[in-house]
């Protein structure tokens, strides 16, 4: 629709440029020595004109923008698509194709399989981590077993360097490296001083990191909600070819899909996201070893992405070319009033 608009304004320039030119020529003067013919100032004209028409073309073609009423943004001959939620190969998005024609039973069935794996192993990680490994290292447990070190052992003189005078407690705070024992209060010593001196910023680094990381995954979620909510309910779910016809579009989707897809797939999707959001930063924020404070990050990352890795290991492979062909679900835009 756009490209045509330009090529009928391109025609009716040149048509203005044609008449202008026969107007020149039908009142051109006859050749005078040392002043140009009229063939050179025609030359001279078209060219201006072309120059004109072809700023003004460029300047309609990347200066201006048709919006198209499916929300598409046509720019510079380049469309781009409205605001969609980009299906992934994720097996929470292959719920979207459970029990329809186009995939085998055994498919569907296995999706669903694979998806109750997927949240029983998602949650089971966030237990784990927000029972045993969210612990802060300097805890009034771990701060009593200190006082005791320090009040019982280190001052001892059973466990005195004779040779150099130095008590234990001043061996561990001197990081003495050939101390045969007190390995754990040596360890926490050393985490403190390094932490100290660059813990907080690599902490804000990796839980920014991590913020980032669930962020996304709740503005895909609310994406999903959105496109989901979108589509008009009919009986059934019916899918279409495009126009282009190189992918393939929802056009309606049976109220039942709908709900089952907002209590199966929407809701324990965000809630093992804001789970992990809450869990992931506080465990980030209690490692101490800062070697441990990246790997942890991506640890907690590839819990997240756990969906994408069983989606890709063991998914239907007819399930996995269907949700390429979807490719996208548009998202309604909000009708201010």
């Amino acid at each position: 629709m756009a490209a045509e608009w330009r090529f009928r304004e391109l025609e009716r320039r040149l048509a203005e440029v044609e008449r202008a030119l026969a107007d020149l020529s039908n009142a051109a003067p006859a050749a005078v020595p040392g002043f140009p013919t009229i063939t050179k100032t025609k030359s001279k004209l078209m060219d201006d004109d072309d120059n004109r028409s072809s700023d003004m073309s460029v300047d309609e073609m990347f200066g201006t923008a048709v919006f198209m009423p499916s929300g598409d943004e046509v720019r510079g001959g380049v469309t781009t698509m409205g605001p969609c939620y980009e299906i992934q190969q994720s097996i929470w998005d292959a719920c979207l194709v459970v029990g329809l024609p186009i995939i085998s039973h055994w498919d569907s069935a296995i999706i669903v399989v694979l998806t109750l794996m997927n949240i029983v192993a998602q949650v089971g990680f966030v237990y784990i981590v927000k029972q045993y490994m969210s612990e802060s290292i300097l805890g009034h447990e771990q701060l009593q077993e200190l006082v005791r070190f320090r009040t019982n052992i280190a001052h001892d003189v059973k466990y005195a360097d004779l040779g150099t005078g130095r008590s234990l407690a001043r061996q561990v705070c001197g990081l003495d490296e050939q101390l045969p024992w007190a390995s754990t209060q040596f360890t926490a010593v050393d985490n403190l001083q390094n932490y100290a001196k660059t813990g907080t910023l690599l902490a804000l680094l990796a839980i920014g990191c991590w913020l980032a990381t669930t962020l996304r995954e709740v503005f895909n979620i609310s994406g999903f909600v959105a496109a989901l909510r979108g589509y008009e309910a009919g009986p059934y779910t019916v899918l279409v070819e495009s126009e282009e016809g190189d992918e393939v579009k929802i056009a309606t989707m049976s109220r039942g899909r709908r709900n089952m897809l907002f209590i199966f797939v929407a809701f324990p999707r965000l809630l093992v996201a804001f789970s992990l959001m809450d869990t992931g930063t506080r465990y980030l924020a209690n490692t101490l070893a800062l070697e441990d404070l990246i790997l942890n990050a991506v640890a907690l990352a590839f819990i997240l992405d756990l969906d994408e890795l069983i989606e890709s290991a063991f998914a239907p492979r007819r399930a996995r070319f269907v949700l390429d062909e979807l490719h996208a679900m548009p998202i309604p835009r909000i009708r201010i009033p």
